[in-house]
């Protein structure tokens, strides 16, 4: 296992301090269904950019949330991947060295599909489009991942798996 350290995670101040922007690139690292190995899991790096970053929350498969919608072809089984930040190279006039930071975790993938309310006396809900893929991921901020990991019931959790260890010789 490798393991992202908090000192990592983009927080809501670090968004605005550095200036995080729509086109800021992004890489994931996932697996791919159709080659995980046979003898290990290979991990698939891809990369894309930031396309919308809006103070509204999101309609996501996990519910209405705070989420980052990317240019950032995932597929079903990515959700869960993290997803970093790189805030290198040429960033409005200067040039940057590498710095990648965890901006979230993939959610899930929006297809091309639009479901619509048809008002009037034939009321019920339109739908158009195909259950393909579009292109676009959702990502859970990494600052939520940070509340969920430092919450009561979290910190519970890891104290009771801790104290079910066997103790060591």
């Amino acid at each position: 296992f490798r393991l992202v350290p908090t000192a990592m995670f983009v927080t809501e101040a670090q968004l605005k301090s550095d200036a995080v922007t729509e086109g800021d690139n992004l890489y994931f690292i996932g697996l791919m269904a159709q080659y995980y190995g046979s003898k290990r899991n290979y991990p698939v790096v891809r990369r894309g950019t930031l396309a919308l970053m809006t103070d509204e929350d999101i309609a996501t498969p996990a519910g209405v949330q705070k989420a980052f919608i990317a240019e950032l072809q995932s597929w079903p089984g990515n959700s869960g991947s993290p997803v970093f930040l790189s805030l290198g190279g040429l960033r409005g006039s200067v040039l940057q060295g590498q710095r990648f930071s965890l901006l979230g975790l993939v959610l899930g993938i929006y297809r091309n599909e639009v479901t619509a309310p048809v008002v009037g006396e034939n009321k019920g809900l339109f739908k158009a489009g195909d259950e393909l893929p579009i292109g676009v991921s959702l990502i859970v901020p990494a600052s939520r991942i940070r509340e969920v990991l430092d919450s009561r019931a979290a910190q519970s959790a890891r104290d009771a798996e801790i104290k079910a260890q066997p103790a060591a010789k």
